[in-house]
């Protein structure tokens, strides 16, 4: 990640959603010296499914390991991370209304002993939830017309 994403203990303001998830459904959503969090998502109509791998990039088994997303019914983890390990989380999504702002991930643990915390933006976006429609050329601009009225 580039500047501005460091590691806050306590509880940190959530990091800005990277741009390329917009258009991406997979990749690592975060990476620091500890942790790598990969996100794999797929979404159909009002439904998303989201599976979120933690990495733990050290040696020491990480403690007391909780992470939270606040309205989206998700999946319990392990509570330990032993060293150079991933546990794997999924998030059912459904998408009610729209909205503006992303779920918020909240991950905590002890390493070291040391409490750490972190904060994310999900990469879920109302985008995510739209649903292509075909259309000859003549509805399209009939359609198109009556917006402008």
């Amino acid at each position: 990640m580039g500047p501005g994403t460091d590691w806050h203990p306590g509880h940190p303001a959530p990091l800005p959603l990277p741009p390329r998830f917009v258009c991406k459904n997979n990749g690592v959503l975060f990476e620091n010296q500890l942790l790598q969090i990969g996100v794999k998502s797929e979404f159909r109509q009002n439904l998303g499914r989201m599976y979120l791998f933690y990495g733990n990039k050290t040696s020491v088994q990480f403690q007391n390991f909780s992470p939270t997303v606040l309205a989206v019914q998700t999946k319990r983890v392990a509570a330990q991370v032993d060293g150079g390990a991933q546990v794997q989380q999924v998030l059912n999504i459904e998408c009610l209304r729209d909205f503006l702002t992303p779920p918020l991930l909240s991950v905590r643990f002890r390493y070291g002993g040391a409490p750490q915390a972190l904060t994310l933006k999900l990469p879920v976006t109302i985008n995510k939830f739209f649903q292509p429609t075909e259309m000859a050329a003549q509805d399209f601009f009939q359609r198109w017309k009556q917006l402008s009225l």
